[in-house]
């Protein structure tokens, strides 16, 4: 007996379906227009530079890790596909604000969209009733909902979608081969590969992808005509080798874009699934031909370490980077799902525990579908990664709802069989259990609700961009800004930037550094020195706090005790760096005044957040770095 029959007629299922994305997209479309920081606004700018110029992913760009300028880490995909999506309502040559506008328009389309994909990923393991619960938990989960709100134009907003494209192909033929041809097996193949061209950490994604669907896919029951494996590896293969043509680097061996790395990782993985495949269809123990792909597979990339001197370097070095790199750990989607676990309930729903029971009822022992089970298996490394780091919980999102859709069946079943023993009415059991259900999701709703997707600094940098913007550079001067913010002002100010939030390749970590160094350059001669050599033209610091100190002494790899006592004041050696005495003069000089260094202050701005203290941002603009017109009147 179910908590949903009897079942929807076969009209209403697209109705509910179509209702659910609905909802969805009102969600996310419900955030008031603003500025957000980190990686939104690098986006806007390349997909404004690709409806002027069209600029090739190979091209360095001048305003990243000024002044050496750098060949940025991401991939083009996502901006290739927003640029597509708007340029029939933009037009040619659009400005600034149309494009950030229309991007930001697309981004809870993308959002909503991820709805139908999980009905459709559910439907072969759920029965219908509970597939809409799938699409309800997507449609409502408020981490997903923040990511992909109006104006967060984040590539993590496909990287669910891409993750369904994938794993639809092989979960369908698992669950329906006889109605399941090559074609979609080669469609979600080459969707996996693809995935590399749209963000920096596909890597563990896709292998996931390849190593356990393509696993169940080598041990299923054979079909004539067809090696299913083999098509959905191959397939992935290729659609790696393809997303070079979006990479920065498609030569190197590199593990934050497109490169010659993943076509290896992708093409060990399919070697060991098509290994085990062909053991299966000549009659050898699924175990066994399993492990003889696996060790022909790490053979094969032993060999291909002692001969390529970089790939090992690139592989740690990628893990270092999706996991606890030495400068992204201080990065609010790096840290740990549950590190407050009520706010991390909340994130993904009180009733996010329920997946590991919907894991546990898919690959019980009972008579079950290869697909449930392969979808399980998937199932279990996502949410261990989804816990580790913040990242990880938008991927997951899918089968995170899928799990829990299968925990809250199960658990039907087993009140079921309580109510019976007990005697209890049926509509009481259901009415209880779909109250307790709704209970669990209010914390939720509230973040939803009550959740501001920009935070107030966010928003003094925005008004320090405007301020940058009336008092332009001279060509060939940057800016240093606190490094989360070099994005925003890239966008805003049309200004280079010392360091940004790009971090864990060499150029973006040496750029990270040399922003570092300068802010706790001590003395005025060594800032001085340092303010020549990289060019800076304008200054943009915060008011220091003691928390902040000590993390950037920890990222700089100095011992934080010099800049803040045991007592959490900052010493008078921190005074003697710039940031402390820009941040002493900003805090009492009126606008205009001439200050340390050269530099002088155009403005002090503040903000002072609902119960929080007032937070301080000064500008600062070396007079010489005007333009000669500008300078003049000046």
């Amino acid at each position: 007996m179910s908590a949903l029959t009897p079942l929807p007629r076969r009209w209403q299922v697209p109705a509910l379906v179509a209702l659910l994305t609905g909802l969805a997209w009102w969600l996310r479309s419900a955030f008031p227009p603003d500025a957000f920081a980190d990686d939104p606004p690098y986006h806007l700018l390349r997909v404004l530079r690709l409806l002027h110029d069209a600029p090739a992913p190979t091209t360095p760009d001048a305003f990243v890790a000024h002044p050496v300028g750098s060949v940025t880490m991401w991939p083009w995909g996502f901006d290739w596909l927003l640029a597509a999506l708007i340029r029939p309502c933009v037009g040619p040559s659009p400005t600034r604000e149309a494009v950030v506008a229309a991007c930001g328009a697309v981004i809870p389309f993308l959002g909503a969209a991820l709805v139908p994909l999980v009905w459709r990923l559910a439907r072969p393991v759920l029965p219908a009733g509970w597939a809409l619960v799938a699409c309800a938990l997507v449609a409502l989960q408020p981490l997903h909902v923040v990511y992909s709100a109006y104006g967060r134009v984040d590539h993590h907003v496909v990287e669910p979608l891409l993750f369904v494209l994938g794993a639809l192909g092989p979960v369908s033929f698992l669950a329906h081969a006889s109605r399941t041809g090559s074609r979609t097996l080669i469609g979600s193949g080459m969707m996996t590969g693809l995935t590399f061209a749209f963000f920096p950490t596909a890597s563990l994604q896709v292998v996931l992808l390849v190593t356990f669907l393509g696993t169940a896919l080598a041990v299923c029951p054979p079909r004539a005509g067809l090696a299913p494996a083999r098509t959905f590896a191959l397939s992935a293969v290729c659609g790696t080798a393809l997303a070079l043509l979006a990479s920065p680097r498609p030569t190197a061996l590199v593990f934050h874009t497109p490169s010659l790395l993943h076509v290896l990782l992708v093409a060990s993985a399919g070697v060991a699934v098509v290994v085990a495949e062909l053991g299966v269809r000549r009659g050898v123990r699924p175990a066994l031909a399993l492990a003889q792909g696996a060790a022909l597979a790490a053979g094969a990339l032993a060999a291909l370490t002692a001969v390529l001197s970089g790939l090992w370097l690139a592989v740690t070095d990628g893990l270092a980077y999706v996991l606890q790199s030495r400068t992204g750990f201080m990065s609010d989607e790096s840290q740990p799902l549950f590190g407050n676990l009520t706010t991390g309930l909340a994130l993904v729903t009180w009733l996010a525990p329920l997946a590991l029971v919907g894991v546990v009822a898919g690959v019980s022992p009972r008579p079950t579908s290869p697909a449930r089970v392969a979808l399980a298996a998937l199932t279990l490394p996502l949410l261990f990664l989804a816990c580790v780091q913040l990242r990880f919980v938008v991927v997951a999102t899918p089968v995170l709802a899928v799990a829990v859709a299968q925990g809250l069946a199960s658990l039907w079943q087993w009140t079921s069989s309580l109510r019976q023993t007990a005697g209890v009415h049926r509509l009481a059991h259901v009415l209880a259990f779909w109250a307790l259900t709704g209970a669990a999701l209010v914390p939720s709703t509230e973040l939803i609700a009550t959740g501001a997707p920009v935070p107030p600094v966010t928003r003094l940098m925005r008004a320090a961009a405007e301020v940058l913007e009336r008092a332009p550079l001279a060509q060939g001067m940057g800016l240093l800004a606190p490094g989360p913010y070099g994005h925003l002002f890239k966008l805003y100010a049309s200004v280079p930037t010392v360091c940004d939030n790009f971090w864990g390749d060499a150029e973006s970590d040496a750029a990270q550094r040399r922003c570092l160094e300068l802010l706790f350059a001590e003395g005025t001669v060594e800032a001085a020195r340092l303010l020549s050599t990289l060019r800076i033209g304008a200054v943009v610091i915060l008011a220091p706090t003691v928390t902040q100190v000590r993390a950037d002494a920890t990222r700089l790899g100095r011992p934080a005790e010099l800049w803040v006592t045991a007592e959490g004041q900052l010493t008078a050696a921190f005074a003697d760096t710039l940031w402390g005495r820009l941040a002493r003069f900003g805090a009492d000089a009126p606008a205009g005044a001439a200050g340390p260094y050269g530099l002088q202050l155009l403005e002090r701005l503040s903000l002072t957040p609902a119960g929080r203290s007032r937070i301080r941002a000064y500008v600062y603009q070396l007079p010489e770095a005007l333009p000669d017109a500008a300078r003049a009147g000046h």
